[in-house]
């Protein structure tokens, strides 16, 4: 499957398209099965109803990719990867302190880019160069990022699920409000932001690798 010498073999370079193949047969098989395809029409509408979902996420694929585009063809990565760890490099800050403003950060755009893989392929080109030339490498920033974003998808009004939220609590609390979901998420965000950097640091602390030969520093 491997050609021996490098990953130019059709199957890899082309997996998506056995892959998506795999899909279509096994979602047309239980759609006949479970009764929601009764003509070959229902498959194309099925189709669109799903490609409906992912709009959103497409959309910001399209705008992210264009970033990069642009990062890549005016070398602007780069220069704010050096520029910033030049000026993180002459702060000397302290791991936790430096640690705590990525966090932070990530934290903070959440509030206007609700997908993780959205905001991670916007800040990453910039945030793994920036922090490696500081010997930070991308296993820890990854799970700086995954820190900072995980909590906030709940208390962010750019969040798709907060419509939905609020449309169960409503169900049950006619009255309930924006205000009331993000009053009784918020303790829980900070509390969750909080909590998991104190374990990441005390983590980063013993010097448990992050994964099979992956050191946390």
């Amino acid at each position: 499957m491997k050609a021996p010498t490098s990953w130019t073999s059709a199957l890899l370079t082309d997996v998506a398209v056995p892959i998506a193949l795999a899909f279509l047969v096994v979602g047309i098989t239980y759609g006949i099965k479970a009764g929601t395809i009764t003509r070959p029409s229902d498959i194309p509408e099925l189709m669109a109803r799903s490609i409906k979902e992912l709009s959103g996420v497409i959309v910001l694929f399209f705008a992210a990719a264009q970033f990069i585009a642009y990062f890549g063809w005016s070398n602007m990565g780069a220069v704010l990867a050096i520029e910033g760890a030049q000026v993180l490099e002459q702060l000397d800050l302290p791991a936790g302190v430096l640690f705590a403003g990525v966090v932070l950060l990530v934290a903070m755009f959440n509030f206007a880019i609700t997908s993780g893989s959205a905001q991670y392929t916007l800040m990453a080109p910039v945030l793994v160069p920036m922090l490696m030339l500081v010997g930070t490498s991308p296993e820890v920033t990854q799970m700086l990022f995954r820190i900072g974003d995980s909590p906030t998808n709940i208390v962010s009004p750019m969040s798709p699920y907060i419509a939905l939220v609020l449309g169960y609590m409503q169900r049950y609390y006619p009255k309930t409000r924006i205000g009331t979901l993000v009053s009784l998420t918020l303790p829980v965000a900070v509390a969750l932001l909080v909590s998991w950097f104190l374990f990441f640091m005390l983590w980063f602390a013993i010097g448990i690798p992050l994964g099979p030969g992956v050191p946390v520093r």
